[in-house]
């Protein structure tokens, strides 16, 4: 079964209260912006959904019509992994899903998932010092 992870530490995000993430990658400087449908997905992923997981929770909760919107819901992911945001491994899955007699109520509206890149802070992004700092936030002297 197809599993991801987000790429931390270099991988920092923000869900807000509009249903928008903001995702900064730290070793390359750039920005992105998702949507709400892509950052359902990317809330999935953090939780550590497989891809068969996040379609059956899309099938569960979004009007979905055909098996074209599962493909842009599977290049929307492989677009996270060409950026490095996240990556793929082959693994069980651990979380629990709804099974596929679950209700269907309440099914949200789908929009097609999307993720903008902003490369015009990589500079600033670059040289912030929080790149010397490990995982315990302590700043590394890296002059020794």
């Amino acid at each position: 079964m197809q599993n991801y992870r987000i790429n931390t530490p270099h991988i920092v995000s923000e869900v807000f209260a509009d249903e928008e993430a903001a995702i900064i990658n730290l070793k390359t400087g750039n920005y992105y912006s998702l949507n709400k449908t892509a950052t359902e997905i990317w809330s999935l992923i953090e939780k550590g959904f497989s891809f068969d997981e996040i379609m059956l929770f899309f099938q569960n909760n979004f009007k979905l019509d055909d098996s074209f919107q599962i493909n842009e819901i599977k290049q929307f992911i492989e677009n996270l992994i060409d950026e490095g945001l996240i990556s793929a491994f082959d693994e069980p899955a651990l979380t629990q899903t709804q099974s596929e007699d679950s209700p269907r109520l309440n099914q949200k509206e789908y929009e097609p998932p999307f993720i903008e890149c902003y490369p015009d802070m990589q500079e600033l992004l670059l040289l912030d010092p929080i790149h010397e700092v490990e995982e315990t936030n302590w700043l590394v002297n890296k002059t020794k």
